[in-house]
């Protein structure tokens, strides 16, 4: 199983197991466009996030599997509680 990233509160500027992932800044980018662009056709940021998340959730299971993508999910959501993100 491959490691989490050290801090989840900033894990989108982080590098995975200490290398950065292939074409990062370019898909972050196109995220950061596709924000944009839902933005202006009046897309809610929640509908773009379930949809996001529901695209993004299968495949790190596939990837990663079950566990890590949990354990993933467990982390992130305990950042949020605790106020860091």
């Amino acid at each position: 199983m491959r490691q989490l990233p050290p801090n989840l509160s900033s894990a989108c500027d982080q590098k995975w197991d200490g290398q950065s992932a292939a074409r990062y800044d370019e898909a972050r980018a196109l995220v950061q466009d596709t924000i944009r662009r839902a933005d202006k056709a009046g897309i809610s940021r929640q509908t773009l996030v379930f949809a996001l998340i529901g695209e993004a959730l299968p495949h790190l299971v596939r990837e990663h599997g079950p566990a890590w993508a949990s354990e993933v999910l467990t982390r992130l959501a305990q950042r949020i509680r605790s106020g860091l993100i």
